[in-house]
């Protein structure tokens, strides 16, 4: 098969990672694969077969963006500014939908010749339904009208693009449910997994005053790191000499005093491992994710967990192999982690069943259910 996954960009994120995982092995079992992208550095990608990686010329660059856009980008203050005062203006939305246009036509003139399309954001949606080239498929990794908290259209925009005529995969069960359910909408479920055997596997390293606290940090609203500041606040109020770590592409911009930490920069996947294996506690404190690779990651890392409800419910289970919280709720969440490092039989017993859960979920399994939904698709094309 030739199979092109269409991505907005290539940068280190979970969503991302996971097409150059199948793709790894998609490529192992003899199929040609493309990802087309409009940008990004795929450096920090340590698979050993690569997809054939299609980006934007200069030529299409220089028309992605608006022009004013161009102006201001350069410097995040001014971008923000401007930003605001097209919001006022009532024009963020059309603004945001030439972006959007622009770099649709960029997709669509460098997508290949291939017998399925994967679009892998609701903005690629749209590029490869119009791209008319192979079988279109939607890989969906999340409920993305949750990404506009704060612009009627652009969620409506979002909201479409689940209705368009294409095939559908929900990454997790509260993805599919929730499409399934509240919107009529169909697809089938495939769920990630981690690389087992790989880096994410315990390292004898764990801190040995039983203090460790690592998390994941970033800006993004509903990562709910304002939480993550305010549980930990409780955490040190009442706990002697704990260590907070945190980890992410770039240091959050929310600061609490009363809850310090250090921040590591872009770990890489054997540096986040042993991250993972050195901690007492690693904890996610996101109001919803679906399917999230870092605490299923710890569990292979032999760490106790603590996550929030929603997108979790495939592999974290309430006091068998994870604590599991109602998100936007840091006093439960503090509670949570105080109760691992005050508890050596409770931390043992998640580390137990930890360390058994991503054998069900793991990359392999992920791929051979994604080779075979493509090779039914391409059946059903032939028997028309």
């Amino acid at each position: 098969m030739k199979i092109n996954f269409t991505l907005p960009d290539v940068s280190c994120t979970g969503g991302i990672k996971t097409f150059f995982e199948i793709s790894d092995i998609l490529i192992r079992r003899g199929h040609r694969v493309y990802i087309t992208t409009l940008g990004g550095d795929t450096a920090w990608v340590t698979n050993k077969n690569l997809p054939e990686l299609i980006m934007p010329s200069d030529k299409q660059k220089a028309v992605a963006d608006p022009i004013f856009y161009k102006w201001f980008k350069k410097n995040r203050f001014i971008k923000k500014g401007a930003r605001r005062i097209l919001k006022i203006l009532l024009l963020d939305y059309l603004y945001q939908r030439e972006m959007i246009k622009r770099r649709n036509k960029i997709l669509i003139q460098n997508i290949p010749d291939c017998d399925i399309n994967v679009a892998t954001y609701h903005t690629t949606s749209y590029a490869v339904l119009n791209g008319k080239k192979g079988i279109p498929v939607y890989y969906m990794q999340h409920f993305e009208p949750y990404f506009y908290p704060d612009d009627k259209k652009l969620r409506e925009y979002a909201l479409h693009s689940y209705f368009l005529e294409m095939n559908r995969i929900s990454n997790s069960t509260w993805l599919y449910d929730k499409l399934k359910n509240e919107y009529n909408v169909k697809s089938i479920l495939i769920t990630p997994g981690v690389r087992l055997g790989s880096e994410f596997h315990p390292y004898n390293n764990k801190n040995k005053n039983g203090k460790l606290v690592l998390s994941m940090g970033k800006d993004t609203k509903w990562k709910g790191f304002k939480d993550a500041l305010k549980a930990m606040e409780i955490v040190f109020a009442k706990e002697n000499n704990v260590k907070w770590l945190v980890y992410g592409t770039k240091k959050p911009e929310i600061e609490n005093r009363n809850a310090p930490y250090e921040f590591i920069k872009f770990p890489s996947d054997l540096e986040l491992a042993k991250l993972y294996s050195k901690a007492n506690v690693v904890f996610s404190s996101s109001w919803y994710e679906s399917f999230p690779l870092p605490p299923l990651e710890a569990m292979a890392c032999g760490t106790p967990v603590v996550t929030t409800k929603y997108g979790t419910e495939d592999y974290a289970i309430n006091g068998e192999n994870a604590l599991v919280v109602q998100p936007r709720d840091p006093e439960a969440l503090a509670e949570a982690i105080l109760r691992i490092l005050h508890n050596k039989q409770l931390s043992e017993k998640l580390i137990r069943n930890g360390l058994e859960t991503p054998k069900k979920h793991n990359w392999e399994k992920t791929a051979d259910k994604v080779e075979k939904y493509f090779l039914e698709l391409l059946k059903r094309k032939q028997k028309k």
